[in-house]
């Protein structure tokens, strides 16, 4: 992201560490190796010197049973689709929230159907003039819950 800060960097480490403790409960020990802000994901999940999939991070300020939906921006939401289609391994995107619920999401090719709507978010009190933009609303059920 290209305007993250320390708060951002934060809540995407803790996010990280919680889905590493729940694949290291499934018997899955990963490394996690933080990718530049530069790119569509912010971690790169990895066994050894080979990676087996990728992780996005998103913090959310209110409680996970306010919505029934998982906003996110439509350009992150296409370049996750995009880096999906050509990756081997598969692409998460993990989401928490306020009441320090985790939940995980796999990026593909079915996803359409997990789309409700894709609408214009118009923010009460945005932090830039850019933050009011196109955004795609998915259905939560087809998250999993992490702990």
């Amino acid at each position: 992201m290209l305007f993250e800060n320390d708060d951002d960097r934060s809540n995407e480490e803790r996010i990280a560490d919680r889905v590493k403790q729940w694949l290291a409960d499934k018997n899955k020990h990963r490394e996690f190796k933080k990718m530049s802000e530069q790119n569509t994901v912010d971690y790169a999940i990895c066994c050894g010197r080979s990676i087996t999939g990728f992780l996005e991070c998103k913090q959310r300020t209110f409680s996970s049973d306010q919505y029934d939906s998982v906003l996110i921006d439509l350009t992150k939401m296409i370049s996750l689709l995009e880096f999906a289609s050509w990756s081997t391994v598969p692409v998460w995107l993990a989401v928490c929230y306020s009441d320090d619920r985790l939940f995980v999401y796999r990026i593909g090719n079915k996803m359409r159907e997990d789309i409700r709507e894709v609408r214009w978010l118009e923010r009460r009190d945005p932090r830039w003039p850019f933050d009011n933009k196109p955004v795609v609303l998915l259905n939560r059920q087809h998250f999993i819950a992490v702990r």
